[in-house]
């Protein structure tokens, strides 16, 4: 693979870096034998000039040479034309200079100017009355069943558009329903007399089509917006119809959820909060309980505690004992519920000589299946994966069985 290339997946997995930073993992995986930190440095600089060139589609910088006199930033915006709604000006430079010549002395101008498209101002007000007006209420089957199911569902990424790969699956928002028909099939065959299910954010792909460079290589035309708010929100309500004996619904936001594009600006996830108030909405009038946090959710389901949360927050990358400890039941058994690796990879809590587990007498760690199985990053690199969901039971005596399965 091009050293190019390399730069460019690591810039993708890593928006929030530093270019230093990026050339750090660079050489460290992969180039660090020949070409030094500085070198690279100048080189992730340079191709991340020319990823945003391609992810925006109009050109970021603009050059003049000649004997027009521009002296201004006003004068080069109004030469090149620069429409100032749509673009910020990042860089300006302007020089000149008297040269001789046969016809005698002339002033000769340099003019630089940089660009980045403007982020759109989101208009909530906006959103909130087509968001309102999406909003239905929904009806609850009522069965007769036995014992309490807790689905778990995670990472449905529902905007994405993925063709022809090698490896990885086509997807696209009819996949995800398709998914989701299959999964409700699956829980009414049980025969539960209540049905818990957690969602484990990530619904969305993209709100701005900015979150990644490229991203909207990968997403589904006019999926961005209030757009992919309202048919995910659609998909969700259809799929929690269809479920009998609907009890709880939890839901937390993934970092896919933002409404910017930078997580500086969002990292509360405000897509999946309008998301939960849309459901919520749907079930005022019913006994179905619903529940939304930006980052961790934490509720005792039938005897067993669970701890709720995406995974990309800081919160549940350290010590799982300390997550169990600040935010799980000390009398319980604990099951820690994450989703965002897009795999069903294991954290593990104690050693021995030849294995690690991820079990402990009182709590458990399990990141759940995605629906989304991946793009062509992923698949680059070796991550894609199956699509599946988990189903947890009491198995009588407060502790979990857990039901893997695969789509």
């Amino acid at each position: 693979m091009k050293l190019e290339d390399v730069i460019r997946q690591i810039l993708q997995a890593n928006p929030e870096s530093s270019f230093s930073k990026v050339a750090e993992i660079v050489q460290d995986h992969h180039m660090g034998n020949i070409f030094s930190h500085r070198t690279l440095r100048r080189k992730v600089a340079k191709v991340a000039k020319q990823s945003a060139v391609e992810d925006t589609r109009v050109p970021t910088t603009y050059n003049y040479k000649g004997e027009k006199p521009i002296t201004s930033l006003a004068e080069a915006v109004e030469f090149f034309r620069i429409d100032l709604t749509k673009f910020e000006v990042t860089g300006y430079t302007c020089n000149a200079w008297d040269v001789t010549s046969q016809k005698g002395k002339k002033t000769n101008y340099q003019v630089k100017l940089t660009l980045k498209p403007r982020e759109k101002e989101i208009d909530y007000q906006e959103i909130r009355k087509n968001l309102d007006s999406a909003i239905s209420t929904a009806n609850i089957k009522r069965t007769p069943g036995t014992n309490h199911g807790v689905l778990c569902l995670a990472d449905l990424h529902i905007g994405a558009d993925i063709q022809k790969l090698a490896k990885t699956q086509d997807f696209n928002y009819k996949t995800v329903i398709e998914y989701l028909r299959q999964i409700a099939d699956k829980v009414n065959q049980r025969g539960y007399e209540k049905v818990s299910i957690i969602f484990l954010g990530d619904f969305i792909e993209s709100f701005t089509g900015l979150n990644h460079i490229n991203s909207w290589k990968s997403m589904g035309k006019g999926l961005y917006g209030h757009h992919v708010v309202i048919l995910a929100y659609e998909i969700v309500r259809d799929f929690l119809a269809s479920v009998n004996n609907l009890t709880n619904v939890y839901m937390v936001a993934g970092n896919h959820d933002r409404s910017t594009s930078d997580a500086k600006h969002d990292n509360e996830g405000d897509v999946a909060g309008l998301l939960s108030y849309m459901v919520k909405q749907s079930y005022l009038n019913s006994n179905v309980n619903v529940e939304f946090s930006s980052i961790i959710l934490n509720r005792m389901i039938d005897g067993i505690f669970y701890v709720m949360t995406h995974n990309h927050h800081g919160v549940s990358k350290g010590d799982i004992g300390k997550v169990f400890f600040e935010y799980g039941d000390q009398k319980s058994y604990n099951v820690l519920l994450g989703g965002h690796w897009h795999s069903r990879k294991s954290k593990k809590v104690f050693h021995t000589l030849n294995e690690t587990y991820l079990d402990q007498a009182n709590y458990r760690a399990v990141d759940i299946a995605p629906l989304f199985t991946g793009n062509f990053y992923s698949e680059s690199n070796g991550w894609t994966s199956n699509a599946g969901f988990s189903l947890i039971e009491n198995n009588g005596n407060g502790k979990p069985n857990i039901f893997d399965y695969s789509l």
